[in-house]
């Protein structure tokens, strides 16, 4: 096991034996200050249940149903805590402090899904429909205690899956030497090694002495002589032997037989010493060069030495690699998947084992499952007094809300209505002041074109009476004059307000500089028709056209009626002729 298993697995050691020390602790309280820690317990375990506690205090009788809920959801958040904290030490290899860190994240989050499936799990309105709202439930719950209660499973079978790891872990080393000797790189590692050492030993006692030794003349003169020495020997004791008649043919005394093989024997003696002379003289002539070789030969032998060395050790250091390698591999093999193995190796050999960790996962599972389990069985049960008041506080909480979303609608819609009618109340009041004001202008315009065309009458009045009056003093001039007549027609722009036509009042103003009588008339906005009415247009009864158009002067007589006999006209505009005095009109 691992060092950060191990520390785990102490450290839940310690949280188990807090946990006796505390229930040994509540044992020992007053009865007033255990009912205060009892009360906080059990105001703890209603919020993790999402227990509605101002509903509670009016149905008593399913307080403890509430809080059994919560302690149920806070068993499977601890189970996940232990659960967590296990793996991440085992897979992870983590601290004990960080594994735990991470215990607690992921039983906080165990704790808020188990609290979101036992408050979302309601009954319906048949049986049928509550036990099929709750499947979904228990199977997540299932699937999340087979995550939780695996970890807790393994660390209950702690000592047996360490047990058959090492023994794996051994067979996995035994293999792995096995096959470190039959690799082709290793197999001849220890003979390179021996070589290696009698090459260092040869190196340190090399000498002029080997040199002549294993010189190839001395080898063999050393060789014959040594054999021919056995010979010799073996012939001395033969003439001995025959001489004594204790061998050969019996008699006593120096015989053919006996003289034969001292023949023999001398022969013998004259070859050992011809070889030992042969020898010797080798010997001086391979020993004057003696030195230079032992010099080449201890050369050669390091030369050897060192490629040897140099082979040894790389193959030395792909051993250590693969050696290394293998021992990672075996420490690594300790994580969750290779306890998964142990532990199903472990049943397949031991019935009882495979039983109890079967009955183990399939409670932890259930712990992990008893939230929603439990919700479920209330709810396919009669129904509590706690649940019918929060349905009856459920509706009135929706009607309430219904009726104050149709009040704010009435609201705003009325709020809407009374600021439309106040915007048709303001348009009606601007379009009659509008009116109002347009009626004043058109009067005030129709008065200013009264008094134009009265101050015009009364001009032109004046001034024919004026040239009239010239004419009758001198009556030859009285037709001349006529072709110097002048009138000026008073300018009146009729006013159009913008909301019926939409086109502001345009003005004309007469052309100063114009030959004609009163030019302060023609500068104050008045249209004068200055051009003189010579006797051609008079005789033909016309005059000429004035100016037509959307900024044309207002003249009178619009209609362009025909003028009667005995008159001028310029468009429509009547002049009177000589014999149509004003003092006739």
């Amino acid at each position: 096991m691992t060092r950060p298993a191990q520390r785990l697995t102490s450290l839940l050691g310690a949280a188990f034996d807090g946990l006796r020390r505390l229930l040994r602790w509540l044992r020992g309280l007053p009865a007033r200050q255990l009912a205060r820690v009892t009360s906080a317990l059990s105001g703890a375990m209603l919020t993790v249940a999402g227990t509605n506690r101002t509903i509670l205090q009016r149905a008593p009788q399913d307080h403890v149903k509430q809080v059994s809920l919560g302690g149920a959801v806070l068993t499977t958040a601890f189970l996940a805590v232990i659960s967590c904290s296990v793996a991440l030490g085992v897979v992870f290899h983590l601290h004990w402090l960080a594994a735990a860190v991470g215990g607690l994240i992921w039983g906080v989050l165990i704790l808020n899904l188990d609290r979101w499936l036992v408050v979302s799990t309601l009954r319906q309105s048949h049986w049928i429909k509550t036990l099929l709202m709750g499947v979904p439930r228990v199977v997540l719950a299932v699937v999340i205690g087979l995550v939780v209660s695996t970890p807790l499973t393994l660390l209950a079978f702690n000592g047996e899956i360490n047990a058959h790891l090492q023994v794996t872990h051994a067979e996995a080393l035994a293999d792995f030497e096995r096959r470190m000797q039959a690799d082709p790189r290793f197999t001849s590692l220890p003979a390179d090694r021996e070589q290696a050492v009698r090459l260092q030993q040869e190196i340190a006692t090399a000498s002029p002495a080997d040199v002549i030794r294993n010189h190839p003349e001395v080898a063999d003169l050393t060789q014959r002589l040594a054999q021919v020495e056995a010979d010799y020997n073996r012939a001395e004791q033969d003439v001995a032997c025959e001489k004594e008649g204790t061998c050969g043919s019996g008699r006593l005394g120096a015989g053919p037989a006996a003289r034969d093989k001292e023949a023999r024997r001398d022969r013998l003696a004259g070859e050992r010493a011809t070889l030992i002379a042969q020898l010797t003289t080798t010997k001086q002539q391979v020993a004057a060069s003696a030195e230079q070789q032992v010099s080449a030969l201890v050369t050669d032998k390091q030369a050897q030495l060192k490629a040897l060395q140099t082979k040894v050790a790389s193959a030395e250091q792909a051993r250590a690699r693969e050696v290394a390698a293998n021992d990672a591999a075996v420490a690594a093999d300790d994580g969750l998947l290779a306890r998964l193995q142990a532990l199903h190796e472990l049943e397949e050999n031991r019935p009882t084992l495979k039983l109890a960790h079967g009955v183990l996962f399939g409670f932890l599972t259930a712990l992990e499952c008893l939230p929603v389990l439990f919700k479920t069985i209330l709810l396919l049960g009669k129904r509590s007094s706690y649940e019918t008041l929060m349905e009856a506080e459920d509706e009135f909480v929706q009607k309430r809300e219904l009726l104050l979303a149709h009040t704010a609608y009435n609201e705003a819609e009325a709020k809407a209505q009374a600021e439309l009618d106040a915007a048709r109340a303001r348009s009606a009041s601007q379009l009659t002041a509008e009116v109002r004001a347009a009626r004043i202008v058109l009067d005030a315009q129709v008065d200013l074109a009264a008094e134009a065309v009265q101050h015009w009458k009364t001009t032109q009045t004046a001034r024919l009476a004026s040239e009239m009056t010239t004419a009758d003093a001198d009556p030859r001039r009285r037709i001349l004059n006529l072709n110097n007549v002048s009138v000026t027609y008073p300018h009146v722009t009729p006013q159009h307000h913008p909301r019926t036509t939409g086109a502001q009042p345009s003005t004309d103003t007469a052309t100063p500089g114009e030959p004609h009588d009163d030019g302060n008339w023609a500068a104050a906005g008045t249209s004068s028709l200055t051009k003189p009415i010579d006797s051609a247009d008079l005789s033909h009864g016309t005059a000429p056209p004035r100016p037509h158009g959307p900024g044309a002067p207002f003249e009178p007589n619009p209609g362009h009626v025909q003028p009667a006999a005995g008159t001028a006209t310029r468009d429509s505009d009547t002049v009177p002729l000589p014999h149509q005095h004003p003092r006739h009109l």
